[in-house]
């Protein structure tokens, strides 16, 4: 039964809802969360830094081979002043990434100890950027990227994380 554009039926609905994801982007200030999602967009690495003040959210829709995916993703700003304005937002994710950086002192160890702490039995993946400077820390875990090389394309982290949300361990993304 096909329904009209103001009414759907619970079929629609549920496989609407079903394709809609909140993803949310961790880690400390300067780390490249912004970068990430900028480079998830435009394809191109920006060298200008903006410091994101509070919250940004990004809709990106993907053509897949499981149909189409709608994700928000949810750039929190890293800096403590805004914690209280992030933190009730936390509980509407479906996923985290949260980013690291070589270059920003402590920040695996924040990761770690700080963010993965406030979403813990959230799925997440845990991203090692800036991979292009010199490594300082080894045996680190995680997925490993530079937003500024073609280190790891973000692509292929979104599709990872499609493939864990959708449960399709064998989901492409088309087109985005």
């Amino acid at each position: 039964m096909q329904s009209s554009p103001l009414f759907l039926t619970r079929t629609e609905i549920t496989m609407a809802a079903m394709h809609r994801y909140n993803v949310g982007i961790l880690g400390d200030v300067g780390v490249g969360k912004s970068s990430f999602v900028r480079k998830l967009k435009e394809l191109h690495f920006d060298q200008r830094y903006t410091s994101t003040v509070g919250c940004e959210v990004h809709p990106l829709v993907y053509d897949t081979t499981a149909g189409e995916i709608f994700v928000h993703l949810w750039d929190f700003s890293g800096n403590d002043k805004y914690a209280s304005h992030i933190e009730p937002k936390l509980d509407e994710m479906d996923f985290f990434i949260i980013i690291y950086s070589y270059d920003v002192r402590n920040s695996y160890r924040s990761a770690i100890e700080y963010w993965w702490d406030k979403i813990r039995g959230v799925p997440t993946i845990f991203l090692q950027n800036k991979i292009d400077i010199r490594h300082k820390y080894k045996g680190v875990v995680g997925q490993r990227m530079s937003c500024k090389d073609e280190v790891g394309p973000p692509i292929d982290i979104i599709t990872g994380v499609l493939r864990k949300l959708t449960a399709d361990p064998k989901l492409l993304i088309m087109r985005w």
